[in-house]
């Protein structure tokens, strides 16, 4: 079974795809739950998936960066 990299870096800082989702929609792009998990694992492409990609990617750097982000959340 192979590890979503995505989740794996989630796991390792105490957060949740849906602390995730909530992210990105805070962010102002609408994204149901099974989309996000969908793209996230490669099932979904296109522009959308590509830019969900992109914020996760991005967001999940920035929480890593936070002091004390193997901690979990604030």
């Amino acid at each position: 079974m192979k590890i979503n990299p995505t989740r794996l870096r989630l796991y390792q800082i105490g957060r949740t795809q849906i602390d995730l989702l909530q992210e990105i929609r805070r962010r102002g792009v609408y994204c149901a739950q099974t989309e996000l998990s969908e793209t996230l694992r490669g099932v979904r492409v296109g522009p959308k998936a590509q830019t969900l990609k992109a914020m996760a990617e991005e967001i999940v750097t920035e929480w890593e960066k936070r002091p004390g982000a193997a901690g979990g959340k604030e």
